[in-house]
């Protein structure tokens, strides 16, 4: 993996980022072993945005996100 500045961040994150737009509840076993995986090969950068989740209520990016980042205690190890 390789990694990247990004002005005013302090942390060099991975070139390549995990996005989580299509996130959703169904998915959550599948979305939490991809990120698992990410994470085992370096990557550090998490895709959210503000509009990410909302609207029909099928996507609940933050809910998934926040739960993976509980369950294996590394939320200082990765930028969103």
């Amino acid at each position: 993996m390789e990694y990247i500045n990004i002005k005013g961040l302090t942390t060099k994150v991975s070139d390549i980022s995990f996005g989580t737009a299509t996130s959703t509840l169904e998915d959550e076993a599948k979305i939490h072993d991809m990120l698992d995986y990410y994470v085992s090969v370096g990557g550090n950068y998490i895709d959210t945005a503000r509009f990410y989740g909302r609207g029909s209520g099928i996507q609940h990016t933050e809910e998934i996100l926040g739960r993976w980042l509980e369950k294996n205690d590394n939320r200082s190890k990765v930028v969103i």
